[in-house]
């Protein structure tokens, strides 16, 4: 408001250039703008940025030190349940002063759920796995600053529950593949569906001009509790108490088969198609 106050005086003073009241006027505007303490970058965004500060580090360092929880800017708490769609429920804990673990989202209690829980809002990306990589030591990161937003595949069940057990250990919070029933609650949401946008085979002309490979975890729209992807894309990954099963079907899949309901068993080894998000107990 400073600043257009300015533009608007140095107007008037276009009109009237001899007025020694303007100039009076224009040195206390000054004083008032450099007074004026710049805002701050959001805390979030400025410890997201550094995670290039880390890339660098490698089981020896970072993963060494004597770590313990750090607080997070953005706790799950049960107030933020149901509104997932919103930038500012979501929710995450540190894995590193400069960097935070999956983005979560909480999802609410019902009938089947006394408790609120927090489930990941995107699909386990390669950036998310690469920050395991470097500050546990235990895998090789993906640098390739392209894919960092394309969901982590071509890994294990077992590789993917122990980045689970890592991040239990490292934020003090339970992380685990979710079960079936709860993965269809949370993409569910009550009913609360967008628009039938996901990425699966659509051909026209015997052309496919959809479903063609992988999409980035955040494209897409969101369902009413913020979950993105939950169909097509990377099948995920639930358990289930006979099988280890896959649900939302992926991107090789055709369109008109694509749907929460599409399930089919799985054997936990790494493919292209196959990817998981998280489950995160302990909600405030």
């Amino acid at each position: 408001k400073l600043k257009v106050a300015k533009s608007l005086l140095a107007r008037a003073k276009g009109f009237w250039t001899d007025s020694p009241e303007f100039g009076d006027a224009e040195n206390k505007l000054n004083q008032l703008i450099a007074k004026v303490k710049p805002k701050p970058k959001p805390k979030i965004r400025a410890r997201e940025q550094s995670i290039d500060a880390i890339s660098g580090n490698t089981g020896d360092g970072a993963s060494r030190v004597n770590w313990k929880p750090m607080e997070s800017d953005s706790e799950c708490t049960k107030r933020l349940a149901g509104y997932g769609k919103r930038a500012k429920a979501i929710c995450f804990d540190m894995i590193h002063k400069s960097a935070r673990g999956p983005l979560m989202v909480v999802i609410p209690n019902g009938d089947t759920y006394e408790k609120p829980f927090a489930i990941a809002k995107y699909e386990i990306s390669v950036s998310d796995w690469s920050k395991y990589c470097i500050l546990s030591g235990t895998c090789k990161p993906i640098k390739d600053k392209d894919k960092r937003n394309d969901p982590i595949r071509n890994i294990s069940l077992q590789e993917a529950k122990d980045y689970a057990s890592w991040l239990s250990e490292r934020t003090g919070k339970i992380y685990r593949i979710p079960t079936k029933s709860e993965w269809e609650y949370a993409a569910n949401a009550g009913g609360k569906q967008p628009k039938k946008d996901f990425n699966c085979r659509v051909s026209v002309n015997q052309k496919l001009i959809k479903g063609t490979g992988i999409v980035s975890v955040k494209s897409g729209k969101s369902n009413g509790w913020g979950l993105k992807n939950y169909v097509g894309n990377v099948q995920e990954w639930v358990m289930d108490e006979k099988a280890l099963l896959v649900r939302g079907g992926a991107y090789t899949d055709a369109h008109s088969k694509c749907a929460i309901s599409l399930e089919r068993e799985h054997k936990g080894e790494g493919d292209e198609a196959t990817g998981f998000r998280l489950i995160r107990e302990n909600v405030g």
